[in-house]
């Protein structure tokens, strides 16, 4: 995920942002962990109608 950061801040990005299935409980703690927060919720984006988490992080 650093070197991600790393190539995302070297092409002038600001942020980056992810989607990952609400119910993916691992997925989720690692990106919040790692900086990201829970931007919004999106309750029918996967299918069979599962919700799904958008996160940010922000690039200082």
């Amino acid at each position: 995920m650093a070197a991600a950061e790393r190539q995302a801040r070297s092409q002038g990005a600001t942020r980056l942002t992810l989607t990952t299935a609400q119910a993916n409980v691992a997925a989720l703690s690692l990106f919040l962990r790692a900086g990201f927060v829970i931007h919004a919720r999106n309750l029918r984006r996967y299918a069979g109608q599962q919700p799904a988490c958008e996160l940010v992080k922000l690039l200082t």
